[in-house]
């Protein structure tokens, strides 16, 4: 899905290019790049997977706390290590959170960080993990408001999840291997917001949180959830 500010964009994309960069297909619809303009409908949708939205991954640079590994942009965490890099702006249309977690069958601590998007103000996201892979705990702290989602032996050891922003429903939801497991609403997505790090296996808020086990594919998009 695709926020309506992108949309738009889009739109005024097809509007101003070249009849040569346009694809048409039965006199109805056009494409351009990886949009695709319905004329009856009056509707642009995307066709791609999302990559042109990709604003942080694990091939970004990143600061290293401790020594963790990243071969092949698999990360390796050892419960004292954890990636940060700088600021982020989410917010004010669909983005999402994804990765695939392998999580370390010995380590049954009780919660640690998978990732963090943190702020000095009043609004902070978390996404845990505990008893080696068993519960997943989604942290959001807004207005001084935490909402917790905490699920019992849910998890297999890997899985991948998905933190999915809705702008036109003001909805957060967590999947977890496809499968939509909470939503809550959040309305402070609504405009856009600068985290002012991120980290992933380590958190600024809770300082022995930090994970243990292997994460690949972590990527945050921005104007997009699938």
């Amino acid at each position: 899905m695709i926020s309506k500010d992108t949309a738009l964009d889009a739109l005024r994309e097809f509007r101003s290019a070249s009849m040569a960069n346009l694809i048409w297909e039965n006199g109805l619809r056009i494409r351009h790049g990886n949009f695709e303009y319905v004329f009856n409908a009056d509707e642009i949708n995307y066709v791609g997977d999302g990559a042109e939205f990709v604003v942080v991954s694990l091939k970004d640079e990143w600061t290293a706390a401790g020594t963790p590994q990243l071969p092949d942009d698999v990360l390796t965490l050892d419960g004292v290590s954890w990636l940060e890099r700088g600021a982020v702006e989410l917010g004010g249309r669909d983005f999402q959170i994804t990765g695939r977690v392998i999580e370390d069958p010995n380590d049954m601590a009780v919660r640690r960080k998978i990732f963090e998007l943190y702020t000095s103000g009043d609004l902070n996201v978390s996404l845990y993990s505990s008893g080696a892979g068993k519960n997943l705990d989604l942290l959001v702290h807004c207005g001084g408001v935490y909402d917790n989602y905490f699920e019992p032996a849910i998890l297999e050891r890997e899985y991948t999840f998905a933190l999915k922003w809705r702008q036109e429903t003001s909805t957060l939801s967590l999947t977890v291997d496809g499968e939509e497991i909470y939503s809550l609403i959040v309305p402070a997505f609504a405009e856009r917001k600068t985290f002012e790090r991120v980290l992933v296996g380590g958190s600024v808020l809770h300082s022995n949180a930090a994970w243990k086990g292997t994460i690949a594919e972590f990527k945050i998009f921005d104007g997009w959830s699938d």
